[in-house]
């Protein structure tokens, strides 16, 4: 698999984080990969809780979804995350 494109950029429409498949909300900043494996050309979206899991992990290829549990661990240590 090969990156073609990796950045930050600002949502202009709501998208769903292909780690934890939870909303990437409207104007908020997240990261889009596109890649090209095989022929084909694919791109993904992830939150900044996602982008966490992968940073600090050895993690290169995950599935859709795969990353819940871990991004949901970050989250609890966030005070803007957490519920009353």
């Amino acid at each position: 698999m090969r990156v073609i494109r990796n950045q930050k950029v600002k949502a202009r429409r709501h998208h769903i984080c292909g780690g934890c498949m939870d909303r990437i909300f409207k104007n908020t900043i997240h990261t889009i990969t596109v890649c090209e494996d095989g022929g084909r050309v694919f791109t993904c979206r992830t939150c900044r809780f996602c982008d966490a899991v992968l940073r600090d992990s050895n993690i290169e290829e995950y599935g859709e979804g795969e990353l819940r549990e871990e991004s949901y661990e970050i989250r609890k240590g966030m005070p803007e995350c957490q519920t009353s």
